[in-house]
């Protein structure tokens, strides 16, 4: 099928990769966005038709559908050149042919990295699963079956395209292979062997030459523990990003006073220690209810305007008054990127404010306000949450306005709620 039927179906290589990322609990990117792979051995960069290539992707998703089918044991999980690809693919056509899959592989366009072969043929695989088997999504467990077949291998390599994205263990992971490397550059000498030992003759030709094996293999493993590094600057410059100001915040929460008191009442409520530090989602809507709670005459209102993509209601507040004659509204929506934490407690601010000044000089309000505090309410929670603490969209994998080539970047991933 040509790639623009399937557009034109709404299936573009994002949705593919999205769905495949979440069935196999993976982290395959985008066609553009270059990877860099670590190996016991050696460093490689590939695309993302490369990395499909290997062929790992397409052997889970079939040991899913057929457990025991396709040898897993046999995968190369690593594989780096197009000979083991080629194994990887032949393993998954036997398998297929084994459970009556009328499926022709192009296993000589599969190991080259076509790309129109892949999106093609992970499209086939999409639609076979979803006519086949609707519920594989719900049973299968593949990030634990990797798992699984790894340890049992004693395979130390990484692939952190085969560990789940936004999740602790894709940093912690690396960090441990880093540790076990650097660990590994200066081997203990073995039991019994003297430090320093006299030679003479022949022996020193040979000692000469044992050296330079042993430099050489230290400048490899030296190489391929900067290479690992310099693949952990992203990860850990997002991690240390979310930590660094959730921390903070969480010692500022600590030390700040309590602010609902007695003495939080109509006329001082910007006076609130509440407005000290950044707050997450439960502390800024708990403040605000508090807020309509003693606001006298239904000043201050309540009520939710929709819902998120992962199912929050969204609240909004209303401010009125019987005094007004003019009923005009103001709507203010707050926190359309995420990361944008001071837009919140602003907006709460402005309704203190508003509220405060109703109260103490008792005038009627020229308008109605409409304030919704925290619009993209998924996005905000993700960077409290998270190893994004620079999200700006909200966290739907399918927004419309999303880059083509954008998967994987959770920068740009989601729908930026104010385009």
């Amino acid at each position: 099928m040509a790639i623009r039927k399937l557009k034109a179906r709404g299936i573009g290589r994002f949705e593919l990769l999205s769905w495949l990322n979440e069935f196999l609990e993976t982290d395959y990117t985008n066609a553009r966005h270059v990877f860099t792979l670590v190996m016991a051995n050696h460093t490689t960069t590939h695309a993302i038709d490369r990395a499909l290539a290997d062929g790992i992707a397409y052997c889970q998703v079939f040991d899913i559908l057929y457990p025991g089918k396709v040898p897993l044991q046999q995968v190369n999980f690593h594989a780096q050149v197009q000979p083991e690809y080629e194994r990887n693919l032949k393993l998954l056509q036997r398998a297929l042919d084994a459970c009556g899959v009328q499926k022709e592989m192009a296993i000589k366009k599969l190991v080259k990295g076509v790309f129109q072969e892949h999106f093609e043929f992970l499209h086939w695989v999409h639609d076979y699963v979803h006519r086949t088997y609707p519920d594989a999504m719900r049973l299968g467990n593949a990030y634990a079956r990797r798992e699984q077949i790894l340890q049992k291998s004693g395979d130390a390599a990484v692939n952190l395209n085969l560990i789940p994205k936004h999740s602790w263990v894709h940093t912690s992971a690396a960090l441990q292979h880093a540790t076990c490397i650097v660990r590994s550059l200066q081997p203990p000498p073995a039991k019994g062997a003297p430090l320093l030992a006299k030679s003479s003759g022949p022996t020193k030709t040979k000692a000469r030459v044992e050296t330079k094996q042993t430099t050489a293999a230290s400048k490899n493993k030296l190489q391929r523990t900067q290479a690992l590094l310099q693949l952990l600057v992203e990860p850990l410059q997002s991690l240390c990003a979310c930590l660094m100001d959730v921390v903070a915040a969480a010692a500022c929460q600590q030390e700040a006073a309590p602010y609902l008191t007695s003495q939080f009442v109509p006329g001082q409520f910007t006076s609130s220690s509440f407005f000290a530090c950044f707050r997450p989602q439960d502390q800024i809507f708990k403040f605000l209810d508090t807020m309509v709670a003693r606001t006298p005459n239904n000043t201050l209102t309540k009520f939710t305007i929709s819902k998120t993509f992962v199912g929050r209601p969204i609240p909004a507040y209303k401010l009125s008054s019987a005094l007004s004659s003019n009923h005009s509204t103001i709507v203010v929506l707050s926190m359309m990127h995420a990361r944008e934490w001071i837009t919140a407690p602003a907006t709460v601010y402005a309704i203190a404010s508003l509220v405060d000044d109703f109260v103490t000089k008792n005038t009627p309000l020229p308008y109605d306000w409409v304030f919704v505090p925290i619009v993209n309410l998924d996005g905000y929670v993700a960077t409290w949450t998270t190893d994004e603490r620079l999200r700006r969209k909200n966290v739907n994998p399918l927004g419309a306005n999303i880059p083509y080539d954008a998967v994987g970047d959770s920068s740009q991933s989601g729908v930026d709620l104010n385009r």
